[in-house]
């Protein structure tokens, strides 16, 4: 039968800044987000419609840069509360539908940096770390208060070094690199169904050779061929609810290539 829904949601978003000096500065960030809700499938034992999820997030950092503005640093430290989380579900006959499950917290420190060792060489460093919970017991993804949320490494990392120079008649050339490296995490929230999915890290290098509206370009991503899953979610037996099998993902192979671009 013909049926509607509708919300109303307020997001706002707070950011004072203090300067030390010209060349640093203490923030403050509270800001707030949410996803849309909507109608349901309109099947008896399922809520009619699925509510919004909204999250807040404060934050505090420092950016600063010295040694004559050749090398900068972020640090910034983070909490951010979720709401109505969003899921979806499933009826006893296995039909999905989508519902609200309870409240999550993360909390972090995040440091960015970069340092130009010369002219030309510059190197860049990035790492994280994340605290990512249930603020409270969900029954509806079986999980309680503590279990980790899926997908959310506590440790993540990042290494970049581009390095730029001349070339005769005019051309000018670049090469770079970075590696990249995640920490372990768990693939759901379910303790009972969880799997953890080891750490792992890829490498990318890339050069190009430019002229006025030219650049050629070589490029070579995870040049190792790290194979380890990125992620992996299970699939239930629509009748039973048994895990039947499990759905994988793994980084992109070992990709070397070659592309021209023209600016016009």
């Amino acid at each position: 039968p013909p049926s509607s829904s509708s919300e109303s949601v307020t997001t706002y978003m707070l950011s004072p800044r203090y300067l030390l000096s010209a060349d640093s500065m203490l923030y403050v960030r509270v800001a707030t987000g949410y996803r849309p809700g909507g109608p349901n499938i309109a099947l008896p034992g399922v809520p009619s419609t699925v509510n919004s999820d909204s999250l807040i997030n404060y934050e505090a950092g420092i950016k600063s840069s010295f040694l004559n503005r050749r090398a900068s640093i972020e640090l910034a430290a983070y909490q951010i509360d979720w709401k109505d989380i969003q899921i979806s579900t499933s009826t006893d006959n296995g039909l999905s539908y989508a519902a609200n499950a309870g409240k999550a917290q993360s909390r972090g420190v995040e440091l960015s940096s970069q340092y130009k060792a010369t002219q030309d060489w510059r190197l860049g460093l990035v790492i994280g770390y994340t605290a990512a919970y249930l603020s409270e017991d969900a029954p509806k993804l079986k999980a309680g208060k503590g279990d980790r949320l899926p997908g959310t490494p506590r440790w993540n990392a990042a290494l970049t070094s581009d390095y730029n120079f001349s070339l005769p008649d005019g051309w000018a050339g670049h090469v770079g690199g970075g590696y990249s490296w995640i920490g372990e995490r768990q693939s759901a929230v379910n303790p009972a169904r969880s799997l953890t999915l080891a750490s792992f890290g890829t490498l990318n290098l890339n050069a190009d050779v430019s002229k006025d509206a030219w650049t050629v370009r070589l490029y070579a991503k995870n040049l190792a061929n790290n194979q380890k899953l990125s992620s992996i979610s299970p699939i239930t037996n629509a009748l039973s609810g048994a895990v039947s099998q499990y759905s994988a993902n793994r980084p992109q192979p070992r990709t070397i290539g070659m592309a021209v671009d023209m600016q016009f």
